[in-house]
Formats: structure tokens, C-alpha cells, sequence
């Protein structure tokens, strides 16, 4: 994990907070996401997700946009449609 999200978590109290824990990653995920929950202690932890990009150092992504929308709009984050008006249907 890197240090500053490390340090993050380690300082910080997450006790009853809703915590969604995501990466995005080229090559290899190691076990980034399992020791953020780890050290998310107290936290309500929904669901994780990993976003891969290509592992050539490129900026392509290989984790399907679809994918990506669903995991979105599965936790009513719609505020983030701004982003992304036309792609996420589901925030209205």
C-alpha cells in the first residue's frame, strides 16, 4: 500500500464510516485492497474494486467500462455523474 494511503488510514478513526476501497493498478493488484479493509478497523466496508489498466505503462484501460459504471451506480454515488453524464444512465 502506499505510504500515504497507509498513513491515511492508520491516523484516522473509521469507526461506523462507509468505506468503498478501490485501486487502479497496471501490471499486478498485490494484496493493496485486503490491507486497506484490514487496517480500515470499525469501518462498514462496501464493495471493493480493483481497475486495471494495461501493464505496459500505457494509459489504456483494461477493466471493461461497463463494469466500471455498474460499480458506480450499484452505490448511488450519483453526485460523481458529473463526470460522467452520459455514461451513467442509472444517476438521473
Amino acid at each position: 500500500m502506499a505510504p500515504a494511503v497507509r498513513t491515511f488510514i492508520e491516523t484516522h478513526d473509521f469507526t461506523g464510516e462507509i468505506v468503498v476501497p478501490f485501486i487502479t493498478y497496471s501490471g499486478w493488484p498485490a494484496h493493496e485492497v485486503s490491507d486497506m479493509i484490514d487496517g480500515l478497523k470499525g469501518a462498514k466496508i462496501k464493495k471493493e474494486n480493483e481497475i486495471r489498466f494495461d501493464s505496459t505503462g500505457g494509459d489504456e484501460l483494461v477493466t471493461e467500462m461497463a463494469e466500471i459504471d455498474e460499480w458506480i451506480c450499484n452505490f448511488d454515488l450519483s453526485f460523481l455523474c458529473v463526470f460522467r453524464k452520459i455514461t451513467w444512465v442509472c444517476c438521473k
